[in-house]
């Protein structure tokens, strides 16, 4: 039934469906959870009392949740925790990968300025030489 999970809170799920559902259908929902636990799923009722068609085959739902049990209650908000880690460290990998690139581009100009460095100073270099002193002091152009 669902296609894409948009949003959940503790009071409403907002998500993507292929088909409508008309508003103030009361609905089970199940929502299924990351593998690896020892529940794979928890359902949530609600009430939807909104269905926006997004395209041709796709529509936006939101469910006003009406009953829980004390137990999906729990799990929903450790759901809802979940979620929220998972965006921050999806952040974080974000940030880290702009962060890398960010270096890459100071080596790239560090490396051009050390060149430029070098080459002025064998311009520079170049030019001292060609004003000399002999052991006179007298200077000479060369």
């Amino acid at each position: 039934m669902i296609k894409e999970l948009i949003e959940i809170t503790e009071k409403k799920v907002t998500f993507r469906t292929l088909r409508p559902i008309d508003i103030g259908t009361e609905i089970d929902l199940e929502i299924e959870l990351p593998e690896g636990l020892a529940i794979t799923s928890f359902v949530l009722r609600g009430v939807i009392h909104k269905c926006v068609k997004l395209d041709s085959n796709s529509y936006q739902l939101e469910m006003k949740i009406v009953d829980i049990s004390p137990l999906n209650q729990k799990i929903l908000v450790a759901y809802i925790d979940f979620l929220k880690r998972g965006r921050i460290l999806n952040d974080a990998r974000i940030d880290m990968n702009q962060f890398r690139h960010v270096l890459a581009d100071l080596k790239i100009k560090f490396s051009r300025l050390a060149r430029t460095v070098e080459l002025l100073k064998k311009q520079a270099e170049g030019t001292l030489e060609l004003i000399k002193r002999d052991s006179s002091g007298k200077r000479t152009l060369h």
